[in-house]
Order: structure tokens, then sequence, then C-alpha cells
């Protein structure tokens, strides 16, 4: 930090005020204008509800604004406007001191301050943590021009995101290509999902066995990839699960067109929203998985589904579904293996831009770092 730079603790800086549900709270009215900041409209910009300005703790957008807890304690806003919620707090920053500056200097303690967590149930900011950051403190012209160094800076790192964000949508553009390109030969044979697949309907009962298995919930598996991201056990089940041996496909029924598809590799029990599937004699199970995961399928799901809150969709209607699908099963191992090296180079891809993507943050981090060490003007 550079010699003529003070360091001054946060709570010599700002005034604070804790958000209040407000009484009057609901629907935009011609009485309530003022949007309502909650978590979603302070992380997403999403307002749900409005207010009037009785018992409202009203922020002008000048005021630094942070999730005093919950999941996302420590994560910090300005330039929002509207009645403050119960779960944020907000900081004022007194005369002197450039809202700007001060917000990038409460970010770059994000992770101290999610590494000390008040209470153990529901996470809080640690208010005697937080009060005694010592921020360094040049004159306000001077913050000034950090605050828009880190701007220019960001700026660039925010558009390489966006640029990543673009490829990784075109990754499951290419990924849904891939499997329309692979079944739609003509000389393939038509078949119904009850053709090449039976329902294994086998229930597990935890209150009967004490032995623990393995168990796959919807959690567990990947979007759209047909993947499972890990196996969890049955330790914490509580009620009846649905029975699988290694090479079944499993099929989320629940939200269809989350396209939750996968083959586990050993047996276990899964939710009761997991449709278990056994692949029929000259079927490979691995072609079934695919021909789940295309999207003319999952759009055929989701408009089946039933119910609004949790949609489903039942065996009953999918299994009349009618694909194209190679005859032999020599032929269906072939195509499976040419979809599988290409779904694998996806798969790298979306690792390599999650990799960036971390990296990403970390340099925002190391820039807020030289930024308040003086480095930057």
């Amino acid at each position: 930090m550079k010699n003529n730079w003070q360091r001054k603790k946060l709570k010599d800086l700002v005034l604070y005020s804790k958000g209040r549900k407000p009484r009057n709270l609901g629907k935009k009215s011609f009485e309530r204008t003022i949007p309502y900041i909650d978590i979603k409209a302070f992380e997403k910009g999403i307002i749900r509800k409005y207010s009037d300005e009785n018992n409202t703790n009203l922020t002008d957008g000048n005021d630094i604004l942070i999730v005093w807890d919950g999941a996302r304690f420590g994560l910090s806003a300005n330039k929002v406007k509207g009645a403050v919620g119960s779960t944020i707090m907000k900081l004022t920053p007194i005369d002197g001191v450039d809202p700007k500056y001060l917000s990038y200097f409460i970010k770059s303690k994000y992770r101290d301050i999610q590494n000390k967590p008040r209470g153990v149930g529901i996470p809080h900011v640690e208010p005697s943590l937080l009060w005694n950051f010592e921020m360094p403190t040049p004159n306000k012209d001077v913050q000034i021009e950090v605050a828009q160094k880190i701007d220019a800076l960001f700026s660039k790192i925010d558009a390489g995101e966006e640029n990543l964000k673009k490829v990784e949508k075109q990754l499951e553009v290419y990924r849904q290509a891939v499997l329309k390109k692979a079944f739609e030969n003509t000389g393939y044979k038509e078949v119904k999902l009850n053709d090449i697949v039976k329902q294994v309907k086998i229930s597990f009962d935890p209150k009967k066995t004490k032995d623990e298995k393995v168990y796959i919930g919807l959690e567990h598996i990947s979007k759209g990839t047909g993947e499972i991201l890990e196996y969890s056990s049955t330790s914490e089940v509580r009620s009846n699960k649905n029975v699988f041996n290694s090479g079944n496909i499993l099929y989320g029924k629940l939200r269809p067109y989350l396209s939750k598809v996968a083959i586990p590799n050993r047996n276990g029990v899964c939710s009761t929203d997991i449709l278990v599937f056994e692949a029929k004699f000259g079927i490979n199970n691995e072609l079934v998985k695919y021909l789940l995961l295309n999207r003319d399928f999952v759009s055929f799901a989701t408009d089946s589904s039933t119910g609004v809150q949790h949609p489903r969709t039942k065996w009953n209607i999918i299994k009349e579904y009618h694909f194209f699908i190679p005859k032999k099963i020599e032929e269906q191992q072939k195509l499976v293996s040419k979809i599988k090296s290409k779904f694998l180079l996806i798969s790298k891809l979306h690792k390599d831009i999650n990799n960036m993507v971390f990296r990403v943050d970390s340099l925002r981090q190391s820039i807020l770092k030289k930024a308040f060490e003086g480095k930057l003007v």
C-alpha cells in the first residue's frame, strides 16, 4: 500500500442500517410503486414485490447493499434502488468515501466473509469481522480513479466471460445436432420406446434394511449430458426408492425438460422421480440413453407432463413414442461409439470452459487485491 494511503476501519467509513419488511407489500399498484429488494432482486434484478414508503429502509442507489444472512451472505452490490429487504444490510459511505471504491473493497472481502460465518443453521455475516476490515483510503479523487481503473479492467473480463458463455451455448447446440444427425437415417427401423426397453419396478424400503446402498437422486444427474455427477448413499434416505442395476437406464420424469438421463455403473437405488429401464434383447442400452436425450423426445415428454409446480411425465405416455434405430446390435454399437466420441469431446470443452470461468473469478480477485495495494494508479 502507498505511504500516503491511510488504513481506516470500515465501521468508521459508513453508516449502516438493516433492511426491513414493509407492512404494505405485494404486487405493483397505485400505492405500491417502490421495488422491494429481496435476494432475487438483489442478485438477478428480478423485482417480485413492491411497497409504499411506510416502514421502509430506502436506498437511492448510492449505498452499498450486503446480503446479511443465508447461503449468499456477504454478497454485495450498489446502484440498486428501492426498499431494502429484511435480509440485507445497507451501508451509506460518509463524506470523503467514493461509493464505487467502497463497493469494490467489500467485494474483495467476499471470500473472507464466507469463510468466517456467524451461526451454524443459517449463516450470517460476522459483524466483528466486517466492521473491523481496514480499507486503504487515499483522497476521494484517487478513490474515483482506482474505481475507474477497476471498471475498465472488469469490462474486458466481462466481455471475455460473455464469449465463454456463448461458446458453451453453442456446444449444447452441437450436442443436439450430433443426436439429430445420428438418428435421421432413412434405413433405420421404427420402434416404440416400449419395444426397446422394459420398466423395472422394484421398490426399496429403507426401514427394512440397515445395509447402506448407492443412491442417485435427480440432483446427481447432469442436465442434458447423460452423465452422473456423483454417487451418494442411502444413509440419509427415509422414504421408499426405486432399485436399479448396473447398466440400467435412469430417466428423470420430474421436469423432463431438464433432460436427466444416465446409465449407472453399479447397483443401487434412486429417487422415485426417476424411472428405471432395462434394454431389451438386441438393444444397446447406451443407444437408448441417447434416444432419450434427443430434443424431439425431450419436447414430447415435456409437452405431455402434468402438474404446474412439479410437472411430471408418465411411462404410459412416453412408452408410445416412436424412434428410428439401426436394425442390428452391431450397427447400434457403431453408432453409439460415434456419438460417444463426440460427446466426450464436448464434455472436455465444457470442462475447459468451466476452468476458464474459475480463472476469470480469480483474476477479478487479483485485480481487486492490486487495486487496494495501490498498484493500479
